[in-house]
């Protein structure tokens, strides 16, 4: 994998794939917000290939349904 930022090209017949990847570099990176921001992004968008706005949606609603790790509790006696 290549640590050169990907930047989506509007004009780029593959501009959805290129928004596609950087979602996930911005996953991989540990930028979640960013990340969920730009998957809500495909997935509202009409113009986005269907399979494309499904597979957003389902990363979306499962980073959603992620909890935080519980904060362990010290006990001190």
């Amino acid at each position: 994998p290549s640590d050169k930022p990907i930047v989506p090209d509007k004009s780029s017949p593959f501009y959805y794939t290129q928004s596609e990847w950087e979602a996930w570099q911005l996953l991989q990176e540990g930028r979640k917000d960013e990340a969920v921001a730009l998957f809500t992004q495909l997935r509202d968008d009409a113009d986005a290939p269907t399979s494309m706005r499904e597979r957003a949606a389902e990363v979306v609603q499962y980073a959603a349904s992620e909890q935080p790790p519980a904060a362990k509790e010290e006990h001190h006696d």
